[in-house]
């Protein structure tokens, strides 16, 4: 996810990270730290968006466009990153 996050920032694409399994803020930032990763790292502490989205596995990741409609769902970041290719071009 940083490779894809470095690779699109700078066309206006936003990446954030939820644990959604209970950890507590500093296990989370403590995980940022250790792999180098430069997006938010936020904290779901109820599981409240795993629940939302429909979180049964992870890595989950979910594309959403600007204007708020779900892209992408799934589990595979290379499909993703084509639609999101697909959405705002190379």
């Amino acid at each position: 996810m940083q490779e894809l996050w470095e690779r699109y920032r700078e066309k206006g694409v936003q990446v954030l990270a939820v644990n959604a399994w209970r950890d507590s803020l500093a296990d989370c930032q403590a995980f940022r730290k250790k792999h180098g990763l430069t997006f938010p790292v936020l904290v779901d502490e109820k599981g409240l968006v795993a629940d939302q989205y429909g979180v049964t596995f992870v890595p989950y990741q979910v594309l959403i466009d600007p204007q708020g409609r779900i892209q992408f769902a799934g589990q595979s970041l290379e499909e993703m990153e084509k639609k999101l290719e697909q959405l705002i071009g190379k």
